[in-house]
């Protein structure tokens, strides 16, 4: 019966990676077909290389901050040499590229167990940092919808109020659920030894302050990611736009209704670039060159860890 319940559930999450994909497809096609696929291939055709080297550049300099990130918040809670740390990070952040679902999250927490780093001691540090890289990209956001959607201010404060209720509404129900299965009890256990590590980072402040100034430093180097990308166009996008709009386009990119934020990322920046009379053709071209970039970057992570994947 389990094996069973198992099967579907396998069945149901392929199902809707496939939906998902069909989505990301669609919204693609959508951009290109509005956009003109004339004008994507002319704006390819003239783009400058000098720019996209630099790009390339941020990439990189992007997973070792992200790495960094990491590390600060979990050596405090268990040793672990940064070089381990950043093999892993590269490479779960490549398979969170190339893989549908939360597989790529999945795997820092796996093969860190490998290097005798508990669950929880690297679940502790992934949700820090991933609460604060939310919490100032929200920030970043509510500060783009009062000048780019100033109409809209209220309705974006509504979805920050429904989604923390139902973050605390989901929270409760799983503390009135009886503890009478095994998998609830192991949940529960894993649950506090979190609990146990978040008070550990909470004493440890300077910590949490400095993988704040790491995400503000990364915040600053995904503008200029973008900003590159655009000035390989030609075109020279100036702050607080290049700043805001790619993290509320990223925002959006989080609602999972595509594999990857896939047109719904390039979907939304197009509408925010709009409001500031950014060609909709460049905006189309410089996020999918954006994703280029990555994913030739991912793949040649995944190629170059072989053998530490193997290991």
């Amino acid at each position: 019966m389990t094996k069973e319940i198992g099967l579907k559930q396998l069945q149901n999450k392929k199902t809707t990676n496939y939906l998902r994909f069909i989505v990301a497809s669609f919204l693609l096609i959508f951009l290109i077909i509005s956009v003109g696929l004339n004008e994507l291939l002319l704006a390819i055709k003239n783009i400058h290389p000098l720019p996209l080297i630099g790009v390339a550049i941020c990439v990189l300099c992007l997973i070792m901050i992200g790495a960094i990130n990491i590390w600060i918040l979990l050596n405090t809670l268990s040793a672990v040499p940064f070089i381990n740390l950043l093999k892993v990070y590269s490479y779960s952040w490549a398979m969170s590229l190339i893989t549908p679902g939360q597989v790529g999250d999945a795997t820092i927490i796996l093969l860190m167990k490998k290097h005798q780093i508990p669950f929880s001691s690297t679940g502790s540090a992934y949700l820090i940092d991933k609460v604060i890289t939310l919490c100032l990209f929200l920030i970043i956001s509510g500060y783009g919808c009062s000048y780019l959607l100033p109409n809209h201010k209220i309705e974006y404060l509504a979805l920050l109020q429904t989604t923390s209720i139902l973050a605390i509404v989901a929270t409760a129900i799983y503390f009135l659920i009886p503890a009478k299965l095994r998998l609830l009890d192991r949940l529960r256990k894993f649950i506090r030894d979190i609990r146990r590590n978040l008070a550990i980072l909470r004493n440890n402040s300077p910590i949490v302050l400095a993988n704040l100034f790491f995400t503000i430093f990364k915040w600053i180097v995904v503008s200029w990611s973008f900003r590159l990308a655009f000035l390989s166009f030609g075109l020279n996008i100036k702050w607080p736009d290049i700043a805001v709009i790619p993290i509320m386009s990223t925002l959006v990119g989080y609602i999972p209704i595509s594999i990857g934020g896939i047109g719904t990322v390039e979907l939304s920046a197009t509408y925010l670039f709009g409001l500031r009379e950014v060609p909709a053709h460049t905006v189309v071209t410089a996020y999918l060159l954006m994703r280029l970039i990555n994913y030739i970057t991912a793949l040649v992570i995944i190629t170059l860890m072989t053998p530490f994947k193997a290991r």
